[in-house]
């Protein structure tokens, strides 16, 4: 489980880093009156997005104790939460097949 929560976080991580670029581009076009594909606040919506999967991430983490889970249902939960995560990076050379939901 370790491994899924890592690759999680680091698909966020390059997410993240991919949306502040865009959101400097697309504010920089927009004042120079250059029409972008997407307005500012699209990236904000984005990088919205990855900071909710982040505290999913998170709660699901701690919830697994590292040799245990801390209580009975928390581990179909908790599994069943980071597949589905992991579900969008699908086509990522380091996503395992079972990590696919």
């Amino acid at each position: 489980m370790d491994a899924l929560i890592e690759f999680l976080q680091a698909r966020l991580a390059e997410d993240h880093a991919w949306a502040k670029r865009q959101e400097r581009v697309a504010i920089r076009t927009h004042h120079v009156g250059r029409r972008s594909p997407h307005p500012p606040d699209h990236y904000s919506r984005v990088l919205a997005d990855v900071e909710a999967k982040r505290r999913i991430v998170a709660r699901c983490a701690e919830t697994f104790a590292g040799d245990g889970w801390k209580s009975d249902d928390a581990p179909d939960m908790a599994r069943e939460t980071l597949r589905d995560l992991a579900g969008a990076y699908a086509d990522h050379p380091d996503c395992r097949p079972e990590w696919r939901p």
